[in-house]
């Protein structure tokens, strides 16, 4: 049995006065605890348990899908807008050992400014469908906390220059939901530039991680398009009407969505 003296503002006493020695049971098996260097009754400086912040070791460029642009065949002008702020979410990678595989973390907010943005128009009058990608600097960090050693992959920043369109399968409002389908007529236009879109899986690969990310639609991620002279242009949403849905479709003479996989929404 041991004792420690201490003094703890408690009923035992009147306030101020020593209180009853505080008891404290001690496992015979238990490790010796050296006295203060002060002597009995000297407080030990608190030592923090946190850890300090990951140490960038690498920085690497990628393209990055940031979206997608499809258009009925009698569309006047489609346009898709990227900045001048960027406004995508990019997951984050982990691993506890170099060389082992990583695993997915969370996501990080990459919202960085440049003077500059960058836009992807498709072909007038021809049904296209195209998935759009732009420049990301991605970073890899490291850090030890308390002998436990781990890597962090995440984005840093768009680059602010880059647009690269690649051709898709084509995916028509053939077989949308009706509910979910907008009709435009002769002369007419849709914008979008609010509320989440689709997130990618495999959007970029970087530092042997496949990337998953998910931009705008908001105030700097926009898609316009303007019709021709033909009575009747669809879009659709894949999930709700093309004001609010994650994906917007276009056209009539198409097949139904895939399914997700790498390189592919979800």
């Amino acid at each position: 049995m041991a004792w420690l003296g201490v003094t703890l503002p408690t009923d035992h006493g009147r306030r101020g006065e020593p209180a009853a020695p505080l008891e404290v049971k001690i496992p015979p098996d238990a490790p010796e605890v050296p006295t203060p260097a002060g002597g009995p009754g000297t407080v030990t400086p608190f030592v923090s348990m946190r850890c300090g912040p990951y140490e960038l070791k690498e920085r690497r460029a990628a393209d990055t899908i940031i979206g997608e642009l499809r258009t009925p065949p009698d569309t006047v002008e489609a346009t898709f807008v990227y900045g001048r702020t960027a406004d995508s979410d990019i997951s984050v990678g982990m691993r506890f050992a170099s060389g082992t595989a990583w695993s997915a973390s969370g996501e990080h907010h990459v919202s960085n400014s440049h003077s500059s943005a960058v836009d992807a128009f498709a072909e007038p009058h021809s049904a296209e469908d195209l998935i759009l990608r732009s420049s990301f600097d991605y970073g890899r960090f490291t850090r030890t906390c308390h002998d436990v050693y781990s890597e962090q992959v995440r984005g840093l920043g768009w680059n602010g220059h880059t647009m690269l369109p690649e051709p898709d399968i084509d995916i028509s409002c053939t077989n949308a939901n009706p509910d979910f389908v907008g009709r435009q007529g002769r002369n007419t236009g849709f914008t979008r530039d609010d509320k989440r879109a689709a997130g990618w899986s495999g959007a970029a690969n970087v530092f042997g991680f496949g990337f998953a990310a998910r931009s705008g639609y908001s105030r700097h991620v926009q898609s316009r398009w303007r019709f021709g002279q033909g009575p009747m242009h669809l879009i659709c949403g894949n999930d709700d009407r093309p004001e609010n849905s994650t994906r917007i479709f276009a056209g009539q003479a198409a097949i139904s969505t895939p399914p997700c996989r790498v390189g592919r929404p979800c």
